[in-house]
């Protein structure tokens, strides 16, 4: 459990380093994304971790890509 939490605190903190980059406000983000200026605050402090519908509305107003799952580097097989 302690690498998903420390994933949810890197993202979370991803998410409002890009938001700044943005020039957004927690509000701004909060209305493009349809969601509350409360939540926006909650996720970005790690407190709330975001549904797969709301970080992809959370990408969509900050017009960037999330990647959700990262395969690592390509494992050679033999079959």
């Amino acid at each position: 459990m302690e690498a998903f939490e420390t994933y949810c605190k890197g993202m979370a903190a991803h998410l409002r380093k890009i938001r700044k980059q943005r020039g957004m406000t927690q509000e701004a983000l909060a209305e493009a994304a349809n969601i509350s200026p409360e939540y926006v605050s909650r996720i970005e402090r790690g407190i709330n971790k975001p549904s797969l519908k709301t970080l992809y509305d959370l990408s969509m107003a900050l017009e960037f890509k999330f990647i959700l799952i990262d395969e690592g580097p390509e494992q050679e097989t033999n079959h």
